[in-house]
């Protein structure tokens, strides 16, 4: 590796590891929102409590189940205009409806399906009881790369990104975003990960 090749290196890892801050302080902000969502509220004037709206608040879950769509997949920003469709002057924290999935799913009354554009979770109402597991089209990044290189041995960014979309796993995305956020993900944990000098990607020895 000649000396400008290393300068480009540098410069890249620099470039990923600031990315890699703006993600994180991103995430921080995000979860302080959510917080300050199921805390404070979204600001609106709020009248006392009354029996009716306790009744309703106890009801998210099954408003949720009532507006669920069983004949197509859906995301959480579906499941939220769905919901506010049916109840136009409610608020709906975020927060909620992601626990109302999660319990939902944990009951076996949804399951997860894939990842599509930027992560994105895409569920789907089960007909039947779940088989059990996360499919690969809805793994975390991470967890699919490391099973892509588990099979293939080392390989370069845009391989693994290219075997991860064959198997559905964020499909429909443009492949250079998706290598943006597997090069993030895998600086971020590079107790899994290790790049070579060849450029290529492989698992860390646990033993390391």
């Amino acid at each position: 590796m000649d000396s400008y090749t290393q300068l480009r290196e540098l410069a890249r890892m620099r470039r990923d590891a600031a990315m890699q801050r703006i993600r994180s302080d991103y995430e921080r902000a995000i979860s302080h929102i959510d917080y300050l969502e199921r805390t404070v509220g979204d600001g609106r004037d709020v009248p006392p409590p009354t029996e009716n709206t306790r009744h309703k608040s106890r009801r998210v879950q099954g408003l949720m189940e009532e507006v669920l769509p069983r004949d197509r997949e859906f995301t959480q920003a579906d499941v939220l205009a769905l919901m506010q469709a049916a109840q136009p002057d409610r608020h709906f924290p975020l927060p909620t409806l992601r626990t109302a999935l999660g319990r939902m799913a944990s009951k076996g009354e949804i399951e997860l399906v894939r990842r599509g554009r930027k992560g994105a979770t895409i569920w789907r109402v089960c007909d039947s009881p779940p088989t059990g597991g996360v499919p690969f089209a809805a793994l975390m990044m991470n967890e699919a790369a490391e099973i892509v290189l588990r099979e293939n041995g080392p390989m370069r960014d845009m391989e693994i990104v290219l075997a991860i979309q064959a198997r559905g796993n964020q499909a429909d995305q443009d492949s250079r975003d998706v290598v943006r956020s597997l090069r993030a993900s895998m600086h971020a944990l590079k107790r899994q990960f290790v790049r070579g000098a060849d450029g290529r990607w492989g698992l860390r020895d646990p033993r390391v």
